[in-house]
């Protein structure tokens, strides 16, 4: 059984990963930010305010992009995966390229809109 999904859809959970990731990421470097600080302090023997003021804890940003080729079948539908022989034989499929990175959705080489990725169907 195969299953679709809109593209605008698709594009909408990799940025909910993408900002899950970012706060994971930041987490981790908070509870690092405090055990290095709490080392420093006992190491110097100096002030914990001192001690966090030598650390320096950055705010990271993830730039995913994400390109693979897709199949066109029909308009506005596409398989991820290369169809089966025998389909290839009997239907003609045409190779795209899409680039997801940030907002912008690239469909060989054209942004697309928002309305126009709602109506693309993405066949897994």
């Amino acid at each position: 059984m195969k299953k679709a999904i809109n593209l605008e859809k698709f594009v909408c959970l990799l940025q909910k990963e993408k900002i899950s990731c970012e706060n994971k990421i930041q987490h981790l470097m908070r509870s690092q930010y405090y055990r290095l600080g709490i080392l420093l302090h006992k190491h110097f023997e100096n002030s914990l305010e001192q001690a966090f003021k030598m650390l320096f804890c950055p705010k990271y940003s993830l730039n995913i992009e994400l390109s693979f080729n897709i199949y066109k079948v029909k308009d506005n539908r596409y398989l991820l995966k290369k169809p089966n022989f025998f389909k290839s034989l009997f239907r003609r499929f045409s190779i795209h390229k899409i680039i997801i990175k940030d907002n912008d959705i690239i469909l060989d080489d054209e942004i697309i809109a928002d309305k126009q990725a709602r109506e693309i169907w993405l066949i897994i």
